[in-house]
């Protein structure tokens, strides 16, 4: 009977143990089958985001753009399927794994990465991408990162008789009066100490108003050249010596923008980038005629002067972004030392200028409509009838360019 029993425990541990081999056969075979999972999981997504970068880098990437590789050891190709970024209409994409049609709307891309694993499985990952929000720029007729200096009388002016008293002047440090101050039709605020009466209040010790940050404007000012270059591409001295003529589409202009004479127009395009000085005298004129949400962009110094001029649409959200900054002279070569200097003559609306990283003066005797923001300093010169702000300047903003998912989806 001992022997029977000991005979039957010996084949119950038997039975145990067979079953945590078993067991622990099946967990390894899970755990396996999990990490594959995850692994292939990784490679498409890793795949999707490639995509995701590529647009970014290259906003008018052609539809059908491929590109494969490994990650983790595991096989992926990377699809931008269908780009619709730049188109006002909706277009259309094959999902690669069900078939079924996907829409794509305006100003957005359909991209996908997949990946499969060594038993034939196969994952794909799934996007709708579009621009994230824009950046906003600090709402008012002038903003300054550093001071506001008034330096001689210009009469900042309400955009019009319905809002009374709009056009308020923010520093983010000191507004300083030199002399007689000027009218201001609008609230005046600093961070530091308010000389300039305004007409809706004067204010000192504010909290600062938010600038874009500097890698927000350096991927805002690359998306616009990255665009620009999409379009027509023109050196500075071609479109000096064409004279009087306008540049339809978006538009890539390489070295310095010098005009004398004749005016050079920019129309139906978005993006304008010039990559060096932007340099008006004599009688030389630039308008920017595109329309709705533009920008200019201008990778050195704006110096404008004598009776030249720069002009943008009337009530558009126009942004011309000037990336140079203060030096000791003009690289346009006058005796000016800041990064937009702007000799108003006639009467001109300009949307709204921004100086990223310097000044702006304002000077002349002509009138602007529009808005005025600078990184550094903002000075007050005008001899004129001064500067109007233009309300719908409020609405205008800056692309930088990136990406956000809309929809995602995995199968």
């Amino acid at each position: 009977m001992v022997l029977i029993l000991v005979l039957v425990l010996v084949a119950l541990l038997l039975i145990v143990a067979l079953a945590i081999v078993a067991a622990s056969n099946s967990a390894g075979q899970s755990t396996t089958m999990v990490s594959e999972k995850y692994r292939v999981l990784n490679s498409a997504e890793g795949a999707e985001n490639l995509a995701l970068n590529d647009l970014e880098s290259n906003p008018t990437e052609v539809n059908g753009a491929h590109f494969s590789g490994s990650i983790n050891g595991v096989n992926y190709d990377s699809w931008v399927e269908s780009n619709n970024l730049s188109n006002s209409g909706t277009a259309t994409a094959t999902d690669p794994g069900s078939g079924n049609t996907i829409v794509v709307p305006n100003n957005s891309a359909y991209i996908y990465g997949v990946a499969a694993d060594q038993g034939g499985h196969t994952t794909y990952v799934e996007a709708i991408a579009g621009p994230a929000p824009p950046l906003a720029l600090p709402p008012g007729a002038v903003n300054a990162g550093h001071d506001i200096q008034d330096i001689s009388p210009m009469p900042i002016m309400q955009s019009d008789p319905l809002h009374q008293n709009n056009a308020n002047l923010f520093a983010n440090n000191n507004i300083l009066v030199f002399g007689q101050p000027s009218t201001v039709q609008g609230a005046t605020s600093a961070v530091g100490n308010d000389e300039l009466t305004g007409a809706a209040g004067t204010y000192s010790n504010q909290s600062p108003v938010r600038f874009p940050l500097p890698v927000e404007v350096s991927l805002a000012a690359n998306n616009a050249q990255l665009i620009a270059q999409g379009g027509s591409t023109y050196t500075g001295a071609q479109i000096a010596q064409n004279g009087t003529q306008q540049y339809n589409g978006n538009v890539y202009v390489n070295g310095n923008l010098a005009i004398n004479s004749g005016t050079v127009t920019f129309a139906q395009g978005t993006y304008v980038y010039v990559n060096g000085n932007l340099c008006l005298s004599g009688n030389g004129q630039v308008v920017d005629a595109n329309s709705s949400s533009s920008e200019f962009v201008v990778s050195g110094n704006v110096e404008v002067s004598g009776g030249a001029g720069y002009s943008a649409s009337p009530g558009q959200n126009t942004l011309m972004l000037v990336l140079g900054s203060d030096a000791a002279q003009q690289p346009c070569d006058t005796n000016n030392t800041h990064a937009i200097d702007l000799t108003m003559s006639g009467t001109n609306p300009i949307g709204t200028i921004y100086a990223a990283n310097g000044s702006v003066a304002l000077m002349g005797g002509g009138y602007i409509t529009g808005a005025v923001d600078a990184g550094q300093d903002v000075l007050l010169e005008g001899t004129g009838t001064g500067m109007q702000y233009d309300l719908a300047q409020a609405d205008t903003t800056m692309n930088t360019g990136t990406l956000t998912y809309n929809s995602y989806f995995e199968h």
